[in-house]
């Protein structure tokens, strides 16, 4: 077998492994092969090679899904991610204090990537998890995510992002979000108002390095019926801006850092 089409099996690999990752449902032989362009013959191969691998496995209905090896591959290197090794810790103890859920995530692609999460009360239809992608433009780590970026990254997202309205108040126009994210940079942090769950109130706070870049965003979920109590979501919300200030002393960051307003 030449390099060339060592490379291409490789590279035809880890599309099909990026295609059942991204994947909500289990997927068949015959889907498999219309998303990735194969032949049934050639996509059985792959599809039998990392099955012996261990990184494919079979469910009932002869469907495939991301084996066990994916999970502890990813799970070994973010235990090595000096981010999440210092934002983890803090999370965990902040939400076991104010009893609500928390996220890290980081922005690939048009996508946010949740890196960690710890859920306490679960207030949509499905669950988000370590490795779930979400939209950003109506996620509150999401929102903190743009703001975070320079014109010249944000502007080409934006222009290629697609504002799916998920609950009547989401921001759907990409001037409205344009408008948004100028207020976020002005107050220091995102929120967002049922934008995401008509059943969450949320905010993100900007994890910041050493660059003074922003590294990643952390989320805290309070349900909506606890935004009635103003003083109780003022105090969780001011705590919850401390310890995105604590992530980012540990990053290196020696700015200042948002307050709530």
């Amino acid at each position: 077998m030449s390099n060339i089409q060592l490379i291409k099996s490789v590279a035809k690999g880890f599309t099909l492994l990026e295609l059942l990752v991204r994947s909500p449902d289990p997927l068949t032989l015959t889907q498999i092969a219309q998303a990735l362009g194969h032949t049934k013959t050639s996509a059985q191969r792959l599809i039998n090679t990392l099955l012996d691998l261990g990184y494919l496995k079979r469910i009932e209905g002869k469907r495939y899904v991301p084996g066990n090896k994916v999970l502890s591959l990813s799970f070994q290197l973010l235990q090595k991610d000096n981010l999440y090794k210092q934002a983890q810790s803090l999370l965990e103890e902040v939400s076991d204090r104010l009893g609500y859920s928390v996220t890290l995530s980081v922005l690939e692609g048009s996508e946010i990537l949740v890196i960690y999460r710890k859920e306490r009360a679960r207030y949509l239809p499905y669950a988000i998890y370590t490795g779930s992608k979400l939209p950003p433009h109506c996620s509150a780590t999401g929102k903190a995510l743009l703001a975070g970026l320079p014109p010249e990254k944000l502007e080409p997202l934006l222009k290629g992002l697609r504002l799916t309205k998920v609950t009547p108040k989401t921001i759907t126009e990409v001037d409205e979000l344009r408008q948004e994210l100028a207020r976020i940079r002005k107050r220091g942090y995102s929120v967002s108002n049922q934008e995401f769950s008509l059943d969450l109130y949320s905010i993100g706070v900007p994890l910041l390095d050493g660059r003074q870049k922003i590294a990643a965003a952390a989320g805290l979920s309070v349900p909506i019926k606890d935004k009635r109590d103003k003083k109780k979501l003022a105090a969780s919300l001011s705590d919850f801006l401390s310890v995105g200030e604590a992530i980012s002393r540990e990053l290196g960051y020696q700015g200042p850092y948002p307050r709530l307003a």
